[in-house]
């Protein structure tokens, strides 16, 4: 996902997605954001030491931490890569982004249990956004 972060136009969630950890990801993220919330209400003497650390033990701290060391690792060690390859091969890289985001909107829609003219609608507004 840290390469994600110095591709332009590419989101790290676009990654999480093509790998399958979007779920997990996002569940990260709320309970960090339930964290916040409980530490804030806690200085606020609204809720209890006992609530912050009940909290904290709900992070997943193994897949956050690689997650982490994944993402700087990447930044570190691609970030002039990406920047070579886009001021010496600007079309195969841009090609590349493409496919990534095509990938971002056809692996969601294959997990569509039940298509229907709406969510081809929907699939095809969103490739077009995210061509544009």
């Amino acid at each position: 996902m840290g390469l994600a972060e110095i591709i332009p136009g590419v989101s790290g969630s676009t990654i999480a997605i093509i790998w399958g950890i979007y779920e997990r990801f996002i569940g990260l993220l709320h309970e960090m954001s339930e964290l916040v919330k409980v530490l804030f209400l806690y200085l606020a003497r609204r809720r209890g030491s006992e609530d912050v650390i009940r909290q904290f033990k709900q992070l997943d701290f193994r897949f956050g931490i690689y997650l982490l060391i994944g993402m700087g690792t990447a930044i570190v060690l691609l970030a002039n890569v990406i920047d070579y390859l886009l001021h010496t091969y600007p079309n195969y890289l841009h090609a590349f982004f493409f496919a990534l985001i095509l990938a971002a909107v056809i692996i969601p829609w294959t997990r569509i249990e039940h298509k229907n003219p709406r969510s081809m609608m929907i699939f095809v507004l969103t490739l077009v956004i995210g061509l544009i």
